[in-house]
Parts: structure tokens; C-alpha cells; sequence
């Protein structure tokens, strides 16, 4: 398989997943995996809903370094509504100095 057939996926709560669909550009995950850019299949964990995307932009970045703007492509009001969401999802405290990718993509209709 080459490097262009590699699709990611990415998982969402019930509430994220449906942001996609009232402008969520972005999600910022820990640096736990790897995204790459292309086409990813955004998918609702708990109904296993799919929305085809396109990855056009991995930034990576320490938490602390994340501005509203980002917070607010990832469909929040702020950074720390975002980092509450974060430590819910990964159910552990997230410091300034913990590494994010922050996964800008577009929906493929």
C-alpha cells in the first residue's frame, strides 16, 4: 500500500461528532498519534457514523501555545472550555506543556 491509499481515522464523542456539521474545522488531539494529511474518515464512536474529510493541515504545538482562535475552529468558546473537553475525552489533566496536533480538515460532501 502506498503512502497515498494511508487513510486516517478519527474518533469523536457524540457532541464533537456533531459539531462537525455547525462548522468544526479542527480537533486537537494529544500527541498520541500520528495524522496524515489526505483523506480521514471522521467517525461518531458510539453509532459508528462516518463524515469523509480531508486532513490539510497538522500543526504541532505545547498545549499553552494554542490561542482562541484555535479553541474556537475547534468549536469552542475558549481555551479552557477546550482543555476541560480534552481532559474528559483523555480523563487525565492536560499542563501547558503537554503536546497537541491540532488536525485541520475540510468535509468532503
Amino acid at each position: 500500500m502506498s503512502d497515498k491509499e494511508v487513510i486516517s481515522k478519527i474518533d469523536f464523542s457524540d457532541s464533537n461528532f456533531n459539531m462537525l456539521k455547525q462548522g468544526k474545522k479542527t480537533t486537537v488531539r494529544l500527541d498520541e498519534e500520528e495524522f496524515s494529511l489526505g483523506e480521514a474518515l471522521l467517525v461518531k464512536v458510539a453509532s459508528k457514523d462516518v463524515i469523509r474529510a480531508e486532513i490539510t493541515e497538522v500543526r504541532k504545538l505545547r498545549f499553552g501555545d494554542l490561542g482562541l482562535s484555535d479553541a474556537v475552529a475547534d468549536g469552542f468558546n475558549s481555551v479552557s472550555e477546550l482543555r476541560k473537553e480534552l481532559e474528559k475525552c483523555y480523563q487525565k489533566p492536560i499542563n501547558d506543556y503537554d503536546v497537541v496536533n491540532v488536525v485541520r480538515f475540510n468535509l468532503i460532501e
